[in-house]
């Protein structure tokens, strides 16, 4: 009886230390990808990153699903053009960010729509600006932080599927 109880003890503890491996890779992860925590990335090639480069297609996708629907467009995330200036997308993109940070409203010249993936993230941020309303930078905290926390999950889960196989041969 005691020999059976051991060895409950020892997988037991070994739960209990997989699920704390875990819970500190999700952490690890999630510091990193939200704040930089171990500066992989330099400093300004990280902050130019999150605003003007990953952004600014979801941010266009929110401005556009204000002015008419979730679906408008085809759902597609894309460059929101906020005035008559059509000639670069990337000034575009970067009026209509500081736009949505000031929760502005702007008319809709022309929306360029990137069809190269469907956007279902962009879609679900759309739905929940839709139903809570808050205001536009606690979306963006949000959104960044299931960004990373998914992303945390994802790469955890990666390394202890990796971790499980076998490789004596």
């Amino acid at each position: 009886m005691i020999k059976r109880t051991l060895k409950y003890d020892i997988i037991a503890r070994d739960n209990m230390k997989n699920k704390f491996t875990f819970l500190l890779f999700i952490i690890l992860f999630f510091c990193n990808s939200q704040f930089n925590l171990f500066h992989f990335i330099p400093k300004e090639r990280f902050e130019y990153s999150k605003i003007e480069v990953s952004e600014t297609l979801v941010i266009g996708k929110l401005l556009n699903s204000q002015q008419g629907g979730v679906f408008a467009d085809g759902g597609f995330t894309g460059i929101f053009f906020p005035d008559a200036n059509l000639s670069s997308r990337f000034s575009a993109g970067k009026k209509s960010y500081i736009k949505y940070l000031n929760n502005e409203r702007p008319k809709k010249y022309y929306y360029w729509a990137y069809k190269s993936q469907i956007g279902g993230q962009a879609i679900l941020y759309s739905v929940f600006d839709k139903i809570f309303g808050l205001d536009n930078k606690v979306n963006i905290l949000i959104f960044r932080v299931l960004n990373s926390l998914s992303l945390s999950l994802l790469l955890t889960l990666i390394l202890f599927w990796i971790k499980s196989f076998d490789y004596s041969l």
